[in-house]
């Protein structure tokens, strides 16, 4: 591609991301909003939601070369053949498997083979995408008020899937508070609305996208001036930690908010033993990867024994694919991760805030399977590598 031809093919791949973010936590939204829908109204909902995704797919089609349909379509022959045979192997679980099929193959292998040729990654960043970021806060705080207000029934008022809806755009916005202190306030608005409502997960991986920041974009005078303040906050947590946090529950308890985020963190070390019965489906996905650790229990094939999925990303790549290729694969996800880090310093925001939305919370919840925001970290990761081979290759 020319550099014009690269421009728009970039913009138009931010596009269809903006499109999938917003459509996806729509669809999240409106169910969260109406829990009580019907089964066949909620498959129509993301029906329509798959749908409005191909046709702005379509509707940029003069952006992209057939080389990309190409590239598409070997993709989804070799994972419908996964899909296949896992159906064959377990029929009593092929609604759920052809389920899970459906979000690999309408959203997360197109997004992957798109940003895999994408080059301008600041394109994330572009007014489409900012447009379903504001409106996903909105979407939030409509979901928040309605669940706090409205009379949404939610077990203990306890949601942890608004808190990952929310996660990329609070780091989407903590990243743009350097042009505008409004994104600032929306994005800590945002968190302490997920420390209400939601679970833990998402406070962890906001904090460590914070602590790369810190570590790796600040100057060394605004380093010394924020471990000050770092250091300071620390020291009266540790004093006065457990005190402060029982009176901001109290103070969510007064108002008619029960947050299970506090009190789990009020637990202190308990917490980390509470794993909201993580451990046993660990354990059981452990069991059953030594049942058929050569070939494995094929793509989807928890589905098989379980409604959920292994909670663990790792634990559920061996499970499927068996020990050794199981392992060839992991290899290359966090190879391909680490090095890309190292490539950009870490210093990259993109690749940063895909890491930590898209990846991290598949050690503790969700499956690769249907989460797109990982296949967009991957294409991210070889296209830096691909640039990096391409780079030493022409200054020799």
């Amino acid at each position: 591609m020319n550099d014009l031809e690269q421009y728009r093919y970039d913009y138009s791949v931010a596009k269809l991301f903006a499109t999938l973010l917003f459509v996806h936590s729509s669809n999240n939204s409106i169910k969260q909003i109406f829990p009580n829908l019907s089964p066949s109204i909620s498959t129509a909902i993301s029906i329509v939601c798959s749908v409005i995704f191909i046709f702005m797919f379509l509707h940029e089609y003069k952006s992209f070369k057939p080389s990309l349909y190409v590239k598409i379509i070997v993709l989804e022959m070799v994972i419908s053949f996964l899909y296949f045979i896992s159906i064959i192997r377990y029929p009593t679980a092929e609604k759920e498997i052809i389920g899970r099929a459906i979000w690999t193959l309408v959203f997360c292998v197109p997004i992957f083979c798109l940003v895999l040729q994408m080059k301008n990654l600041d394109m994330f960043f572009c007014k489409h995408v900012k447009i379903a970021v504001y409106a996903l806060v909105v979407e939030g705080f409509l979901v928040f008020y309605l669940t706090l207000f409205g009379g949404i029934e939610t077990e203990l008022r306890y949601n942890m899937s608004f808190g990952y809806m929310l996660l990329f755009p609070i780091l989407f916005l903590f990243t743009e508070s350097k042009k505008s202190k409004f994104n600032l306030l929306l994005a800590i608005l945002l968190t302490i609305g997920i420390m209400i409502l939601a679970s833990r997960g998402p406070l962890l991986f906001i904090a460590l996208y914070i602590l790369i920041c810190y570590l790796f974009h600040y100057n060394l005078s605004k380093k010394i001036i924020l471990s000050i303040f770092i250091f300071l906050g620390g020291v009266i947590f540790y004093f006065f930690g457990e005190s402060l946090l029982q009176e901001v529950s109290f103070f969510f308890e007064t108002m008619g908010f029960y947050s299970r985020t506090l009190d789990k963190i009020l637990m202190g070390a308990d917490a980390l033993e509470n794993l909201s019965d993580r451990e046993i489906i660990w354990e059981t996905t452990k069991n059953n990867i030594w049942e058929k650790p050569y070939w494995g229990w094929g793509i989807a094939g928890d589905l098989s024994y379980m409604d959920s999925y292994p909670h663990n990303i790792t634990l559920e790549i061996l499970l499927h694919y068996g020990i050794f290729v199981g392992s060839i694969v992991l290899f290359v996800i966090f190879f391909s991760i680490t090095k890309s880090l190292f490539v950009t310093k870490f210093r990259n925001p993109v690749l940063l805030i895909f890491l930590c939305s898209g990846f991290g919370h598949l050690f503790l919840s969700s499956t690769y399977l249907i989460e797109y925001k990982f296949w967009i970290l991957l294409g991210i990761c070889f296209s830096i590598m691909k640039k990096k081979i391409i780079f030493i290759l022409e200054r020799k």
